[in-house]
């Protein structure tokens, strides 16, 4: 580990330099370069933004029973319990913890009258490709998907930080996080017909196109043998496994693309990759790339070594990569890992 620091250190002293002499950058590739938050693969940069779905102050009506509030926001009814509904606040301007996508965002009234805090949950969705990112981050604390339509998908996100800080009505406030928000769901997918859902049904799969597969080891450090040697380590010490799989057209006139990719084992990541194009989902994008393909441009996404390079190129910012960094695999890596 020292040694990760210490070449780690260097890099970045080396990455200062050149930046001060007005010269491109050359990219760290050890896999501090491939980090959990935000994920280098897939993952928008900053100056990208996915299209949120459209959030305003919901509209109020009472259902014919009275037992429960509804929310109807852009064509969905969200009920609350009227036993609970004056202790919330739904939507409000001044929100630190806003999210692209939400169709409600709750709050617990009297914290967030004295401390503009006291978020309990949110509700979001997201079309397909907002929830292909949402993938590409991994699994995160506090969120996950509940349920579907032939559009959208539904999530919970709640707080994993401290929202409330008075003792003695804790046990209404984590009454309204966990067992209020889930009667929020359950009631939501029968109110409009939604189809449950869980992250598990992609997580759960070992890959994310039904295709041939090809795999490769990719050795970042190749390209920085001298490095590797001046740190007292051989540049094969470090190794991901990428695996690549066609998600548009099969056999020898189909596109390849990068689908996953699998950490050091002795970190034990799993990156699934999806394109952030513009808006478009996975299919959306890699069908026109298949139909550019067909009309005889784009040739090198037949090969799987030409799609790997590019991708470690553009995703991961390892510029010094060669096709010689590549060294085919029999399958999938052994050990734990984890997305």
């Amino acid at each position: 580990m020292q040694k990760r620091l210490s070449f780690i250190s260097a890099i970045l002293m080396f990455c200062l330099l050149i930046s001060l002499s007005g010269c491109t950058n050359e990219p760290n590739p050890s896999p501090s370069n491939v980090g959990r938050t935000p994920i280098a693969t897939g993952t928008p940069s900053p100056d990208e933004t996915l299209t949120p779905t459209p959030t305003s102050a919901p509209t109020l009506t009472v259902s014919a029973d009275a037992d429960v509030t509804v929310l109807e926001q852009d064509g969905i009814s969200i009920a609350i319990p009227n036993e609970h509904y004056e202790l919330l606040i739904f939507n409000p301007e001044n929100n630190f913890y806003h999210t692209d996508g939400a169709l409600i965002e709750v709050f617990y009234k009297p914290t967030y009258e004295k401390f503009s805090s006291g978020w309990l949950f949110s509700i979001v969705r997201y079309n397909q490709a907002q929830y292909e990112q949402h993938l590409c981050r991994g699994v995160a604390p506090g969120q996950f998907f509940f349920a579907k339509d032939a559009t959208y998908y539904y999530g919970y996100f709640r707080p994993t930080d401290v929202q409330h800080f008075d003792k003695t009505d804790m046990d209404v406030f984590n009454n309204l996080k966990y067992n209020v928000s889930k009667f929020v769901r359950q009631d939501m997918i029968t109110r409009n017909n939604l189809t449950p859902y869980s992250d598990d049904d992609f997580w759960s799969k070992t890959y994310t196109y039904e295709s041939d597969h090809i795999f490769l080891t990719y050795y970042p450090y190749y390209a920085y043998q001298d490095t590797a040697a001046q740190q007292n380590f051989n540049w094969q010490d470090v190794a991901y496994t990428l695996v690549l799989s066609q998600p548009a057209g099969q056999g020898d006139t189909g596109i390849w693309c990068v689908e996953r990719m699998y950490d050091d084992p002795k970190y034990g990541y799993i990156y699934v990759h999806f394109p952030n194009a513009d808006g478009l989902s996975s299919a959306e994008y890699y069908a026109k790339l298949q139909e550019e393909c067909d009309s005889g441009l784009r040739p090198e996404l037949l090969d799987p070594i030409q799609v790997a390079l590019a991708y470690v190129k553009g995703v991961h910012g390892h510029s010094a990569a060669t096709v010689d960094s590549f060294v085919k695999a029999d399958g999938l890596p052994e050990g734990d890992y984890r997305h």
